[in-house]
């Protein structure tokens, strides 16, 4: 099978962060990592905002700043033992240094089953790097005043560009090197205030077992180590032993937390206590009565915290020496304080805030703003106060002391002992300033059409995600659209308009034709009594309010009119004709024979004074230069020369204040009087030219003979007169046909607060920000676009509309990883979900934490008939007491009905009930007969999650749905009548409709159900899989499933004798998650994914034992864990205008909000070309493969045979995307191969690309 990939959302997930200083902010920036993804913000006018982005071909595991000089180097470590390093480059960008990669020996899936630990020494001197849990790297770091460099070591081994910032490696073997032996490694940090770097490592000295923990609970140890990192004469580098190792610590030991000097030391966070301990001492404070009764804590407990709670997240950071910022209960912000005697610490209280958040990391920013990046919800960032009381110092307790003891010192010092003045925290405020909208964790996703109508209006075939984020009270449903679909407000039919052009102050609308212009006062009519003053009887380049009048600029005249007279007309000299123009505040510009008129300013009598920009003449022709495009932005006046050399003038100061004669080649970063290295290809001609701004930052865009749209960040810097354009590259697709001559790319300001430009063409586009950030939006149509006070106009060749964003306000609504999100709150976890389309609504499960509790039940399920026997007496609980322990909680399972009207709840759940599936079902009315009616009705399947007994139970319920009135008028809603209630002997995971019948998943059973007469049921047949199922998919008489232990198979279903029959099963692939049908001509295949990030692409051979049916073509990586999964129709156009299914297309959602798109090729031929253009593009990449992102990373041994197989047989649209956004010269250089161009080649991408425009 031929199958083409692309992503459709990537949004921001940061796992990692650091603070920066970088040259293009003057503020300090945030540079965060999102799998692939590296995005830098800086907080500027109380907002974050996105300032750089880029994406790198591969996981992004840490990133470090690395002092170089005025600014900050970035250091990535990537994959398994990849190190990039970034230093900024010209003030504006960021450029990649140096790429190391250390070959370590270790077994591959031992690096993806103990994925890869880096710290950096806070006293910026070396990097630690652990690698498969056993290989530890020392990388030293260059600095001015440090060690000589030619002492430190280099390893041999790996690939390394070269040895700058990055200066040596030294590696270790923990099980080898170290006396005693270090294994199964936890977490490493770098402790402070040593001269040397000093690293602390957390381990397991003996395995932690659930069998062994009622024995030996203290399975994990700290030990210290000071690396060395320099050739020294008499010593050995690998002569490595550990300084220190602590007493046995907890099994549930999460993470170390270095505590700054004057302390020192370090914190161990524990699930039930936090441990605080140095070379010389230590001590524990307990989070919960376990850690006196079940945990083994080294020292004894100082005190405990107030109310009971236990910490599930690593998330921390060190607000000062005496204070930690982190999370208990795995939402709730607590501020850890030490309290000391000026000398050492002893003692800790904790403070917990009610402020809920689920973080992912937290970073002190700058002074009390902290940034809390979340992979769950919104990253923020916020401002923290706090409230304390100082506590008199107090007598210590001396009790313990014996008399003659207390004698004795009372002779030796002037009075008791007391403790040390503590601050006890009483309150704290927790302030949100920004956030950094995010989907968050998905937790389940269906598509869906149309259910707000308000709110998503577009062509019949389009479609959204709805995607059920978050957890507790961040749950929310979010509405995904790729495109921008605006609210229709009044239209009206006018053929071949070509442009359009609007008065906020006169109240009328131009309409120019390839001959004409019409006049429409208000949008209504063309009855416009300025018809005698506008000039209608030619095409109109530009016109718009300027000043106190109105200005329209036609091929042979400039007119400056007010609301009823002719106040100027200006005719360009010697008859030439007008061939570009533009206005911008009180700047109009004109191109006359390739000359550039200017006009600042109405002169006495309200005449316009043109004056032609001086350009100094080129030096080869000793020419005036031949301008032929221009733009204005602020008071700079932007000039294409034919060449495609860019001139800049100021306006204001009259003079050109900078050339880029190399701007034909379209590098990436533009500098002023920089040297770039030339190209032997010059780029077609710049068809439209204009400068957009997004409301933070300027940007020039272009649009090419080929149709394609670059985009070039304006970065100027008046103060140094340096000017700087740095490429922005979206992975979009932008090729598309330019109908008008004019005005293609036309700015706009605050509609419904948006700010940007539209992109006018076959596939029109919004320019608009996202955090600040360009992105390209797209559109459903678009020949032409202006503003009309708060609504635009656009159209198409027949039909002209007036629109606005107001739909946007109904929902929240947010971009999102370049995709349009409408969100929905809930307040719960969505747990998930199904589209009912007759009932143009979602139906979904969502749950809420409830604490749990076995009161009022019967301790043996009254169905089982079950009575306790015991050979022996029971041995008698342990008498614990309730205060103090920490709670336990379960989940509440709603089930909830989204429609136009809103969220309304339809069923609650028993206690301890939990709701496994939903599903809108089609049963049929008569089995007997084949050509009977099919009935609609929803199915849940749920589970019992509490006692022994019915644990291994489960409940099947069949309802229809009821419109009725609401309270609310004029909205009416679903209610469910229950029809069918039955508890089963297993849980219910999945359910599907096949041909009239019921496809359940009962337990590890697959169960073909007759649903009879509205009330019984029959299993007509049923087969045995292995564990539970993940997902049970059904296309005609077809069912496949993916078991939740491993394997999968497709089953046909034969209603002739009711039988299921095995058709293909695979027993390799362990864990996988989701799954997803693709068929094209006759082509039968699919793809399962699986929890370390692969997809399995495979074909289907019908006629081969089921054993060996499954013929896997291709592994592919994706780089998240695909939760939700499934298939959706591809339609073709067929004679008499109707819309064919030609075949399907399989989607993905991955846990972090990812959306991939995989589509089947139409011929192996297609697929042969766009592999060739493919694997020569990935041999120009420096540095981060490709190749060896996207082949198959299994943590198994097991899998050896799906690790051999190779990614290049899928086309991958990011990285063709990339390639129509790179250099000519590369572009010509990876299809010199077939002998084409990559004009060529833009078509059929173009046609993979618009598979997935339905979701447009």
């Amino acid at each position: 099978m031929d199958i083409s990939y692309r992503t459709l959302c990537d949004p921001p997930a940061p796992t990692t962060a650091v603070k920066c200083k970088l040259p293009f902010s003057s503020e300090i920036c945030i540079a965060t990592a999102s799998e692939t993804k590296l995005q830098i913000y800086t907080f500027r006018d109380q907002h974050l905002q996105l300032i750089w982005e880029k994406n790198f071909w591969a996981k992004i595991i840490a990133i470090f700043r690395h002092q170089n000089g005025d600014y900050d180097s970035l250091i990535l470590v990537c994959d398994v033992s990849k190190i990039v390093v970034l230093q900024p480059r010209g003030g504006v960008d960021l450029q990649e240094t140096e790429f190391h990669l250390f070959e370590a020996d270790v077994n591959e899936s031992r690096c993806i089953r103990y994925p890869t630990l880096a710290v950096i020494d806070p006293n910026d001197t070396c990097i630690a790097l652990l690698i498969g849990g056993e290989v530890l790297y020392f990388l030293t770091l260059n600095q001015v005043d440090s060690f000589d460099v030619n002492k430190r070591p280099k390893v041999a081994d790996g690939q390394h560009s070269k040895w700058e910032t990055i200066n040596g490696a030294v590696s270790f073997n923990l099980a080898n090197d170290y006396n005693p032996p270090i294994h199964r490694v936890r977490d490493i940090k770098f402790l402070e205030g040593y001269n040397r770097p000093t690293l602390a490592i957390m381990y397991e000295p003996i395995p932690t077992w659930s069998v062994r923990l009622p024995i030996h609970k203290s399975t994990i140890a700290v030990s210290i180590t000071s690396p060395l990192l320099i050739e020294r004469e008499g010593s050995n580098i690998k002569d490595q032993s550990l300084s220190w190792t602590s007493r046995p610590l907890p099994h549930n030991s999460l993470t170390i937390v270095p505590i700054w000097v004057p302390h020192g030391g370090f914190l161990v966070l524990s699930k039930n206590a936090i441990i605080y301990m140095t070379h010389t001492s230590g001590l524990a404070f307990g989070l919960n009565q376990l850690a006196y009764l079940d945990d083994e804590c080294p020292f004894e407990l100082c005190d405990q915290a107030s109310e009971p709670c236990e910490i599930f997240s690593t998330a921390y950071t060190i607000l000062d020496s005496n204070h930690v910022l982190i999370t208990v209960d795995q939402h709730k912000p607590a501020i850890l304080t030490l309290h000391s005697n000026g000398i050492d610490i002893t003692g800790m209280s904790l403070f917990v805030d009610n402020f809920e958040f689920h973080p992912s990391l937290f970073m002190l920013y700058k002074d009390n703003l902290i940034f809390g990046g979340s992979t769950i919800e919104d990253s923020i960032l916020f401002e923290l106060t706090y409230e304390y009381i100082e506590q008199e110092p107090s007598y210590i307790d001396t009790i313990a002391l014996t008399d003659s003891q207390s004698k004795l010192y009372q002779l030796l010092y002037d009075s008791m002992p007391i403790n040390a003045p503590r601050q006890i925290i009483t309150s704290a405020k927790f302030s949100i300033l920004s956030k950094i909208y995010q989907l968050g964790t998905v937790c389940c996703a269906s598509p869906f059409i149309n259910i707000h109508e308000t709110a998503v209006q577009s062509h019949e075939d389009a479609i959204s995600m709805a995607l059920g984020c978050g957890f507790k009270k961040s749950g929310c449903l979010q509405y995904l659209r790729a495109a921008f679909t605006p609210n229709y407000r009044h239209e009206i039919h006018l053929a071949d308009v070509t442009a359009a052009f609007a008065s906020n102050k006169y109240k009328f609308v131009l309409f120019s034709t390839q001959n004409s212009t019409l006049v429409y006062q208000d949008f209504k009519d063309d009855t416009d009594s300025r018809r005698g003053i506008i000039s209608t009887n030619e095409p109109t380049i530009v016109a718009r309010d300027y000043i106190d009048g109105f200005v329209q600029i036609t091929p042979t005249s400039v007119k400056l009119l007010d609301d009823s007279n002719v106040l100027f007309t200006w005719n360009p000299p010697n008859n030439k004709d007008i061939r570009q123009a533009a206005i911008l505040g009180n700047f109009i510009a004109v191109l006359v024979d390739q000359q550039v008129l200017v006009c600042d300013e109405i002169e006495f009598g309200n005449t316009l004074s043109f004056a032609q920009v001086v350009i100094p003449v080129m030096a080869q022709t000793n020419k005036s230069p031949q301008i032929y495009k221009i733009a204005i932005y602020g008071d700079y006046l932007f000039m294409l020369q034919t060449n495609n050399t860019l001139h800049v003038y100021s306006l204001s100061n009259h003079e050109v204040i900078c050339v880029f004669d190399q701007f034909r080649y379209f590098h990436d970063l533009f500098l002023k009087d920089s040297e770039l290295i030339s190209s032997f290809t010059q780029t077609s001609l710049v068809l439209d030219m204009n400068v957009i701004d997004i409301g933070t930052m300027a940007i020039l865009t272009l649009i090419m003979k080929e149709g394609n749209i670059i985009l070039y960040q304006f970065c100027p810097a008046s103060a140094t007169n340096d000017y700087a354009f740095k490429r922005i590259k979206t992975r979009k697709f932008t090729f598309s046909g330019r109908p008008n001559k004019y005005n293609s790319i036309v700015q706009f300001n605050d509609i419904n607060g948006i700010t940007g430009g539209f992109i006018c063409g076959d596939r029109p586009m919004f320019l608009i920000g996202e955090s600040g950030y360009p992105r390209l939006i797209p559109a459903p149509v678009g020949l032409y676009f202006t503003q009309f006070h708060t609504d635009f106009i656009f159209g198409d060749r027949q039909i002209v509309k007036l629109a606005n964003f107001d739909n946007m306000k109904i929902l929240e609504t947010h971009i999102i990883g370049g995709c349009v999100i409408q969100r929905l709150h809930l307040g719960q976890t969505p747990r998930c979900m199904t589209f009912a389309a007759p009932w143009n609504s979602l139906v979904l499960f969502a749950s809420y934490p409830t604490k749990f509790s076995h009161e009022n039940e019967p301790d043996i399920d009254e169905e089982a008939k079950l009575t306790p026997h015991y050979q022996r007496e029971p041995t008698p609980p342990r008498e614990i007491e309730d205060t103090g322990l920490p709670i336990a909680y379960e989940e509440q399972y709603n089930l909830y009905v989204a429609a136009e009207s809103g969220i309304n709840n339809v069923l609650t759940l028993e206690r301890h009930e939990v709701g496994y599936c939903v599903s809108f079902i089609h049963t049929s009315d008569n089995y007997q007969n084949p050509k009977s009616n099919l009935s609609e009705y929803l199915a849940i399947g749920t589970g019992f999650m509490c006692h022994e007994e019915r644990m291994v139970r489960g409940r099947l319920a069949i309802y229809k749905g009821t419109l009725v009135q609401s309270e609310q008028q004029d909205v009416n809603e679903y209610k469910l009548q229950e029809l069918f209630n039955k508890v089963m002997n297993a849980p219910v995971t999945n359910i599907c409709e096949v041909d009239g019948y019921i496809g359940a998943f009962v337990g590890s059973q697959l169960q073909m159900i007759m649903f009879i007469n509205e009330q019984d049921y029959k299993v007509a047949s049923f087969l045995n899989g292995h564990f539970f199922s993940n997902q049970l998919l059904s296309m005609k008489n077809y069912l496949f499933y993916v078991d939740a232990f491993k394997g999968f198979q497709l089953i046909r279903w034969r209603k002739y004798g009711n039988k299921l029959i095995t058709m293909a099963k695979d027993f390799q692939t362990f864990t996988p998650l989701s799954a997803s049908l693709i068929t094209n001509e006759g082509v039968f295949g699919g793809i399962v994914y699986d929890c370390a990030g692969n997809c399995q692409i495979f074909e289907i051979d019908e006629y081969a034992i089921p054993a060996d049916s499954f013929v896997v073509r291709s592994v592919f990586h994706i780089g998240c864990r695909a939760i939700s999964s499934g298939m959706f129709p591809i339609k073709k156009q067929v004679e008499g205008g109707t819309n064919d299914i030609s075949g399907y297309f399989g989607w993905f959602v991955g846990d972090h909000g990812k959306i991939g798109i995989f589509a089947p090729i139409k011929s192996d031929m297609e697929r042969r070309k766009l592999c060739v253009i493919q694997n020569a593009f990935e041999k120009t990449l420096d540095g981060l493969s490709h190749q060896e992102y996207r082949w198959g990373k299994f943590p198994l041994l097991k899998n050896a045979e799906l690790i051999s197989q190779s990614p290049r047989l899928v086309v991958d649209l990011d990285l063709l995307l990339d390639l129509l956004e790179s250099q000519p010269d590369l572009q010509k250089t990876c299809t010199k191969a077939l002998g084409r161009s990559i004009s060529d080649v833009t078509p059929s991408i173009s046609e993979l690309y618009a598979i997935a425009s339905i979701f447009e």
